[in-house]
């Protein structure tokens, strides 16, 4: 997808779930003008900030992409994640019972 359509999608979307600009930043733990970057196409948020605007626009995050994979990506690297926090868990167990 095209910066230019990206950041118009993000416009679109933070305005019809009337948050300020202020406020979507806030959300993504930003500063105000990378906010304004975004929606202007000057720079281009990572896939964890889009999937955050999505998630406080209440849009999906094949809305902001073209690559309707995405979604199947994070849930792939959440599984990832999972399976190693249970690995680590184990291992703090196995410590703690020696």
């Amino acid at each position: 997808m095209s910066t230019t359509l990206l950041a118009r999608k993000i416009k679109e979307a933070r305005l019809e779930a009337n948050l300020s600009q202020i406020e979507l930043s806030k959300a993504l733990v930003v500063n105000e003008k990378s906010v304004s970057s975004y929606e202007a196409g000057r720079t281009k948020p990572n896939i964890e900030t889009l999937n955050k605007i999505a998630k406080k626009t209440n849009k999906p995050l094949a809305y902001f992409t073209d690559d309707r994979n995405v979604e199947i990506d994070l849930d792939i690297k959440m599984n990832n994640i999972q399976a190693e926090l249970e690995k680590i868990k184990e291992i703090l167990k196995n410590r703690r019972e020696k």
